[in-house]
């Protein structure tokens, strides 16, 4: 039922390449994960900073899954959602969630180990290689200006962000990998 369906076609289409339907995936994946992040934010009172940055980057995802899907450059889409997100969101959020001691590195290897799967050829290395490089720098200037990091009100809530962060990316990691799996059974087939 669901493979006939208008929402299938559109984003699971046979002729898809495979890194096509996983940007799909991914990026469908995440925008739950937002949604579920925005909501458990809201509910335990954290920074409001984040909340607005994780609504501009729900605007990202929608914005590359028309460029993907109605526009057809998936690609370009899949550059442009981990440029966007892995060295400018993610960053932001990195600081203004308590740095290292958040579940923001968690989000960020998530961006960075998604940009391999759905970026190819030469692109996906220079890509890997801006990605860790804003990493690091983000790291060093946490590091250098302790000041720009935002703590977490309490240990509660880091736990509890540390603790959310980890079920909420492995559930989205098995989502896809899961579905990346299925793919490659079909392809043998």
């Amino acid at each position: 039922m669901l493979r006939d369906s208008k929402f299938a076609n559109l984003f699971f289409n046979e002729q898809y390449e495979i890194q096509h339907k996983l940007l799909n995936v991914i990026v469908i994946s995440g925008i739950i994960g937002m949604i579920l992040a925005l909501i458990f934010q809201f509910v335990m009172h954290f920074n409001t900073t984040i909340n607005y940055i994780v609504a501009i980057c729900l605007v990202l995802c929608i914005f590359v899954l028309l460029l993907a899907n109605i526009f057809k450059h998936p690609q370009l889409a899949a550059i442009i959602l981990s440029i966007g997100v892995n060295n400018f969101f993610m960053p932001v959020c990195f600081l203004f969630s308590g740095g290292i001691e958040s579940g923001m590195p968690l989000w960020i290897v998530l961006g960075i180990i998604f940009s391999s799967l759905v970026i190819t050829g030469k692109k996906a290395i220079l890509i890997f290689i801006i990605n860790i490089t804003g990493f690091i720098s983000v790291l060093i200037f946490s590091f250098i200006h302790p000041e720009f990091v935002h703590p977490m009100a309490t240990m509660k809530d880091e736990i509890i962000d540390i603790g959310s962060t980890v079920i909420i990316v492995s559930l989205i990691m098995c989502v896809v990998l899961m579905y990346n799996n299925n793919a490659h059974k079909k392809q043998k087939k």
